[in-house]
């Protein structure tokens, strides 16, 4: 048998007591690790990491379903924007000239589209005359006065602006 000198020993000696402690140290860091990965997959309540993930996808799945409905719902709604009615316009004047105040007035209540109605009353000394006139697509069916007309336009002018 050959014999290692001393020397040749002890670095054998110190190499394996180097490994047995490097061995020891990682197997300390896979039981942390494990350790870590273990209370991570249980969640803060308890409940595992999987079902965690499964609730979230889940509620992601009714989200996608509640936009979908509320986009058809807002679809439907830009479809209907057109009827709504836009603000009113109002025009004052004096129906005739020293015969009458500042009281006479139309008032146009007309949607996108030019539907609605123009109210006007004319206030004349001790009288007051009170009309009303369907208006379709900004026209009338009867004959409009300037006044009528001119609110008419204003609408139609203010609606030309949004777009």
């Amino acid at each position: 048998m050959n014999h290692l000198p001393l020397g040749a020993l002890s670095i054998e000696i110190i190499l394996v007591i180097f490994l047995a402690c490097l061995v020891f140290f990682l197997a300390l860091q896979v039981y942390l690790l494990r350790r870590k990965v273990t209370n991570f997959m249980k969640g803060t309540s308890g409940e595992s990491f999987e079902e965690i993930v499964k609730e979230t996808l889940e509620k992601v799945k009714a989200l996608e379903i509640y936009a979908e409905k509320s986009s058809e719902k807002i679809k439907t709604l830009q479809s209907k924007e057109k009827e709504l009615l836009v603000r009113p316009e109002l025009l004052r004047y004096k129906a005739l000239e020293g015969a009458s105040s500042n009281q006479s007035f139309s008032l146009a209540f007309l949607n996108n589209i030019g539907d609605g109605v123009v109210l006007t009353t004319l206030h004349v000394r001790d009288r007051v005359s009170f009309y009303a006139k369907k208006i379709l697509n900004f026209k009338a069916d009867v004959d409009l006065s300037d006044e009528e007309k001119d609110v008419i336009e204003k609408v139609k002018n203010r609606k030309q602006k949004e777009n």
